[in-house]
């Protein structure tokens, strides 16, 4: 069972070049006793780190590496020694706790009417009940009130990298030329499989920075003499002072950071780059391995995926709020989906925008024709099937995929897709640097050597 599917974008560029692998963001918040105390929930369960006010216990990094090693299995990507795989899953947890914590302390909330509709729309794309799905989730070993606060996290994550980075992002016509300009050199995309260890800082003082990149020339000196890769990988993981990633899986060039583009892009599978800067530290990057991928979305002659939609759109304001609007949708989809009545008769009864005319028919869509929340959504369904709700920032849509075929993509929709692509690359680079600040800000006490 994949919950992941509740949310319209992926943060796992950002915990990649974070020096984290790509895991669920379920933060596995510990579970609280009414009457526990610190003193006699490490007597059950150990603590393993403090952030700020808060603890993370072996329980927690327990089921966090769990789900780490069953996503990697899923993406057929190595799954490193367990030493190596603990502290990163260890960091990853850290760095939540710390942006939820922000998220908190700066009015952003999530109420018990959105947890509960987010949870009945995970249960019916599951085809269950809600009763079910809870069912499902204690067969699996899942707690459904911690699954429920897991959830709630998640969202507020969200929310939080909606208002903090992605709404600040822009994309200048300048930006999109020299990205065009880059892409035109063939019709095949390159992908690339990059390995990294990244050794963090432990302030940004001069000899703190000093230091750090000392460690990482090292490192890089002794993979050049031939030291196996991994092995260096398990030594960065011991020291207090480094985060590790291992293989960030096959990305094409519009989804690696472009630091790690410049270190890697001439380099033959099996080199070893010098170490990088970035504002998350200093990072000794390995090409694992190469490969061609399908046509360039953007290059010249290319084809791309369009989709024939119909959607229902509830507006939000005074009269109708985002829980209401939530649940009337969830509502006309189970009928919907039941045969109780069409798609695009709802549509016409209920949508709020000129397609209700229409019956919600949006035509043919290309990539990036919608916005990315519509965008996700829409491309993560089958023809024939009709999505849970989905927000933006118009409102509340039901969606219907009805057929799906490839076109020509014109030269204006390409700058489109070229933007839609840059934005997304700036706002994973973006992200990183918002989320080292907090986490360079929080308190963090490390106790899983103890």
């Amino acid at each position: 069972m994949e919950h992941r599917s509740l949310l319209t974008y992926s943060f796992s560029t950002a915990a990649l070049a974070l020096g984290l692998f790509c895991l669920p963001g379920f933060a596995s918040a510990q579970e609280k006793s009414p009457t526990a105390t610190p003193s006699n929930i490490q007597m059950v369960d150990a603590i393993v780190a403090v952030v700020n006010d808060e603890i993370i216990t072996h329980r927690d990094l327990a089921a966090r590496i769990r789900t780490a090693q069953q996503q990697l299995q899923r993406q057929k990507l190595t799954v490193p020694p367990r030493e190596i795989l603990e502290r990163q899953v260890l960091e990853r947890a850290v760095v939540d706790r710390a942006l939820v914590q922000f998220a908190r302390e700066n009015g952003i909330r999530v109420d018990e009417a959105t947890i509960d509709n987010a949870f009945n729309s995970l249960a019916q794309q599951n085809n269950l009940t809600a009763p079910q799905f809870r069912e499902r989730l204690l067969k699996e070993g899942i707690n459904p009130q911690q699954f429920r606060a897991d959830l709630s996290e998640e969202i507020l994550l969200y929310r939080l990298r909606e208002r903090e980075v992605d709404a600040r992002v822009t994309v200048t016509e300048a930006e999109v030329d020299t990205f065009m300009a880059e892409q035109s050199g063939g019709e095949a995309a390159i992908e690339w499989n990059v390995a990294q260890i990244l050794i963090t800082p432990v302030s940004d003082k001069p000899t703190d920075m000093a230091a750090a990149r000392e460690k990482a020339q090292l490192f890089y000196e002794r993979a050049v003499k031939g030291e196996p890769y991994e092995a260096l990988l398990r030594e960065a993981s011991n020291a207090s002072d480094a985060s590790r990633a291992g293989e960030l899986g096959f990305r094409t060039r519009d989804r690696m950071p472009e630091l790690f583009m410049a270190a890697i892009e001439k380099l033959a599978p099996g080199q070893i780059a010098p170490p990088v800067q970035s504002s998350a530290g200093f990072h000794v990057l390995k090409l694992v391995a190469k490969r061609t991928a399908g046509a360039s979305s953007v290059a010249a002659g290319a084809t791309a995926q369009q989709t024939k939609a119909r959607h229902i759109l509830l507006r939000t304001g005074p009269s109708l709020t985002d829980t209401q609007a939530e649940a009337q949708l969830l509502s006309l989809r189970s009928k919907i989906v039941e045969g109780q009545t069409k798609f695009e008769d709802a549509a016409k009864a209920f949508s709020a925008d000129n397609s209700a005319a229409k019956g919600g028919d949006l035509g043919w869509l290309l990539p990036g024709d919608t916005v990315p929340e519509f965008d996700t959504a829409m491309n993560g369904l089958k023809p024939g099937e009709v999505s849970t709700p989905v927000r933006s920032q118009y409102g509340w849509h039901l969606i219907l995929v009805e057929d799906r075929r490839m076109q020509a993509v014109p030269l204006e929709k390409q700058r489109q897709l070229a933007k839609v692509q840059l934005r997304e690359r700036k706002a994973d680079e973006e992200y990183i640097e918002f989320a080292r600040r907090i986490r360079d800000k929080a308190y963090v006490e490390f106790r899983l050597d103890r």
